[in-house]
């Protein structure tokens, strides 16, 4: 055999198993290695690159650059060298520019240095190049050209690898895509937990194992109380990273087997599974896991710098309930979460901060309160709200001012009491509009009264203020309207507040109070020594008159203990120049212990019980409402 063929055979070899070393498996790094790996050995090469456009690997992969070449789409980044190079090799910058050639000009290109090495580049189907790199001597012509068509497999090869990578990534991305809806679907998006979808579902479950097995089992409804406060005085950031702190913490103290969930915006659900088989054990057990609960929350959390201090208040509903058991499952599911929301609300009327579990009797309260709700809706559209005005009367039995006090008229439920329906109103945000109502009205009753000068004596009305009403941004703005719409004087109207209502968030009702001061209108305090009371904030309000609980005043002359405190409240209005006015005031005897106190004013039925307009106007026409004798029940 002559040495050409015996050549023309070794090339046909070297072929042949370069060709068998491309598409040994998918994954494009691997295959170039194994690739690299019989180049090096076959070709007695020193080291061998592979440059590749990053476009190709991965779409707008391709970082911002400056240079002509790179950004008319010649980018090419070394992908790999086998063996590797040394960090801060000098060749790098001379490999570069030969791959950058070679696949501007789409043909091999050979090139060596003065000493070696000798560097031949082989572009492959418009996606990269391979530097082959030797030592001693370059590489033959025959070789090279032997090696061209292997270099086109090869880059069909890679394409299809290539190909593969982006199936594998756009089917990853489908399952990551559905399992996030999925997900999201199930879980709340703010703090992670169990959505109302996924609470309902588990507790499908956790009922339907507790009629089979004979255990309890409890929903603890859980809402934050003043949580909007924060939301208004803080923002929604400060109240989100509220949310998210107290979901942590319900988590930690809820059992492992418990579910927590976020059903609104701040309120939670603990589903509290296997209470045991005794009732009243699995009561007591629900009556500590809400303590536990209540107490964690309690726990002041940081935000933004700033403690915050927050309560929860918890109703409790138990299951199974043998009343129910003829209910299908989805029902009374629904049933459950419904009786534990009926004995939250329970437990926020009683006070807040403490839990109250569902019974019967909460029901048909809750029933009523959403039929009030209902219709009070409705109520001022039908013109069923009306004011009433209670006179205020100084100690020498003259009528200086009124409280207007708000009473609903409906036509199948009567009279409904205030203390009914404006707590109603106040949950419901209802109170908002309300109020505005009340304002223009009383503010148009003075309007009225003042124009015609019938009663100089009459200086100032009332109109009670909400917490709600306060913290409305345009609550300053809508006050002052209602005053210049009506043209009465500023002074002839006065805002009366409780003291939560200032202390919810003291510096935001000290600004609004001092507003509406500059402008002209005065303030009152109400049931002073019911609430908050706190001797060291009281100066800091910008108040003109404090109102004595009637707790204090009615039956005074019996109560020792009662003359005290008035007393003292009295002498400290005194020191602080706030005017004084005793409300409750309901006998002859109630008025001769008042009668030389340095106060302000009386109010109470012995003078008068709150009037509708005309029998008021009356009353102030008459010049009653003193000692010499009481208007009639009203």
């Amino acid at each position: 055999m002559d040495s050409t063929t015996a050549k023309t055979l070794q090339l046909v070899a070297i072929q042949h198993e370069l060709a068998m070393s491309i598409g040994l498996d998918l994954d494009l790094d691997c295959m170039l290695r194994h690739f690299m790996r019989t180049c090096l050995r076959r070709l007695g090469l020193r080291r061998i690159h592979f440059y590749l456009d990053p476009d190709q690997l991965e779409p707008d992969a391709r970082p911002a650059t400056s240079d002509p070449l790179e950004a008319a789409g010649t980018f090419l980044s070394r992908h790999v060298s086998l063996p590797a190079l040394e960090p801060g090799c000098p060749s790098v910058a001379a490999l570069d520019a030969l791959a950058r050639q070679a696949v501007e000009g789409s043909r091999c290109l050979a090139r060596a240095e003065p000493e070696g090495p000798y560097y031949v580049a082989f572009p492959f189907a418009g996606i990269g190049c391979a530097i082959f790199e030797r030592a001693q001597s370059d590489i033959e012509a025959d070789v090279i050209h032997a090696l061209e068509p292997i270099f086109e497999r090869l880059g069909m090869a890679c394409r299809a690898c290539i190909e593969h990578r982006r199936i594998l990534d756009e089917v990853a991305a489908r399952k990551a895509a559905e399992a996030l809806i999925l997900h999201q679907a199930s879980y709340d998006g703010l703090t992670d937990l169990p959505n109302r979808k996924t609470l309902t579902d588990r507790l499908h479950q956790s009922v339907a194992a507790a009629r089979r097995h004979g255990h309890h089992g409890a929903v603890l409804f859980i809402d934050l109380d003043r949580f909007k406060i924060v939301n208004d005085t803080r923002g929604h950031a400060a109240g989100d990273a509220l949310l998210t702190a107290i979901s942590a913490r319900l988590t930690q103290a809820a059992r492992n087997d418990d579910t927590v969930a976020r059903v609104g915006g701040d309120e939670f659900i603990l589903l509290a599974n296997e209470l045991g088989d005794d009732l009243d054990r699995a009561i007591n057990a629900a009556s500590h896991l809400a303590d536990r609960l209540q107490a964690i929350a309690r726990e002041p959390i940081e935000i933004a710098g700033l403690d915050h201090h927050i309560s929860t208040s918890v109703g409790i509903a138990m299951y199974p309930e043998p009343a129910y058991t003829q209910l299908p499952l989805h029902e009374y599911c629904e049933r459950l979460i419904q009786f534990a929301d009926t004995a939250m609300y329970r437990a926020k009327q009683e006070g807040r901060d403490g839990h109250r579990f569902f019974s019967p009797e909460m029901q048909a309260e809750a029933d009523r309160r959403h039929r009030l709700e209902s219709e009070l809706r409705h109520a001022l559209e039908r013109e069923e709200l009306c004011l009433y005005y209670q006179p205020l009367v100084e100690p020498g039995g003259g009528i200086i001012g009124a409280e207007a006090l708000l009473r609903w008229n409906h036509p199948q439920l009567g009279t409904v009491p205030p203390d009914d329906f404006i707590p109603i109103a106040e949950e419901s945000g209802l109170i908002v509009e309300i109020g505005h109502w009340v304002l223009e009205t009383a503010c148009a009753m003075v309007a009225r009264v003042h124009s015609g000068g019938r009663f100089p004596e009459l200086r100032y009305v009332t109109v009670n203020v909400s917490p709600r009403e306060i913290r409305q941004r345009e609550f300053v703005e809508n006050v002052i309207r209602c005053v210049e719409d009506s043209g009465i004087p500023p002074h002839m109207l006065r805002l009366e507040l409780t003291e939560s209502a200032v202390l919810d968030d003291m510096e935001a009702s000290i600004a609004t109070m001092r507003h509406l001061v500059d402008y002209g209108i005065d303030f009152s305090l109400d049931d002073f020594g019911t609430g908050y009371s706190s001797l060291s904030h009281l100066h800091r309000l910008p108040v003109a008159t404090l109102k004595v609980d009637r707790s204090f005043v009615t039956g005074i002359t019996e109560h020792a203990e009662h003359q005290a405190i008035v007393d003292a409240t009295v002498a400290m209005t005194g020191h602080l120049s706030i005017d004084c006015i005793v409300e409750g005031v309901e006998t002859e005897q109630d008025v001769a212990w008042f009668r030389d106190k340095p106060i302000h004013a009386m109010q109470g039925y012995h003078f008068s019980r709150p009037l509708p307009e005309p029998a008021f106007l009356a009353l102030l026409e008459r010049g009653r409402g003193g000692a010499t004798g009481r208007e009639p029940n009203a």
